[in-house]
């Protein structure tokens, strides 16, 4: 969804609207066609894909709410560029040759303008001293090729009320 003053992107609105009770005000944005009428077209290329989803959102009935999503031929560094002085979260890069995985892949990345590290919870630690609920969490990355590591471990935790009855007893 679209924050409505800025234009931006705004998941956070879209995760709001889950339930169902503004679904008029979601607009998908289509960027990858990888079935198509019973057909595995994940071994075609990217262009392929994308060549065919255009033609077919160009001859489905017109639906201001489902939208081709627009690939620009431009170097990463402009497009960053732009991206960030708009205010976006950061771009995502395929290329035009490659086939459709569903992991993580050289073929596909994401690059984002506030630079960051996103971590995955592995675990946590029991309490200790005046900490009731738990202690600490356990933070893992994936590498390069994939593999999980484990990071740090994370003790600036509060955990909402209702969320405790989730924790083993």
């Amino acid at each position: 969804m679209n924050d409505a003053q800025t234009g931006r992107p705004n998941f956070g609105a879209l995760q709001d609207n889950m339930d169902g009770s503004r679904s008029t005000d979601i607009v998908l944005y289509l960027f990858d066609l990888p079935y198509f009428d019973g057909k595995d077209l994940r071994q075609q290329p990217l262009y392929v894909r994308r060549a065919l989803l255009e033609k077919c959102l160009q001859t489905a009935p017109d639906s201001s709410r489902i939208r081709f999503s627009q690939a620009f031929d431009a170097d990463a560094g402009s497009l960053m560029s732009s991206a960030c002085k708009l205010g976006l979260e950061g771009i995502v890069g395929k290329r035009k040759d490659a086939p459709y995985v569903s992991r993580r892949s050289t073929d596909w990345i994401k690059l984002k303008c506030q630079q960051r590290q996103e971590f995955l919870i592995g675990g946590y630690t029991e309490p200790q001293g005046t900490r009731e609920q738990l202690g600490a969490l356990l933070l893992g990355v994936y590498d390069a090729s994939g593999g999980l590591h484990y990071a740090e471990k994370w003790a600036q935790v509060s955990i909402p009320r209702p969320c405790v009855t989730l924790l083993p007893n």
